[in-house]
């Protein structure tokens, strides 16, 4: 990947907003529920 486009930002802050993307994904589809080795998941 390259962050030519993205010069102002430094990696720690993009690898920070990587992170909380993730987060909101596994939130989602925790909310959703999903299936997993353990069964499945719901809040």
């Amino acid at each position: 990947m390259r962050f030519d486009k993205y010069n102002k930002k430094t990696r720690a802050e993009t690898e920070k907003e990587m992170i909380g993307c993730l987060i909101v994904i596994t939130c989602a589809l925790v909310y959703l529920g999903y299936e997993t080795e353990w069964g499945t998941i719901r809040l």
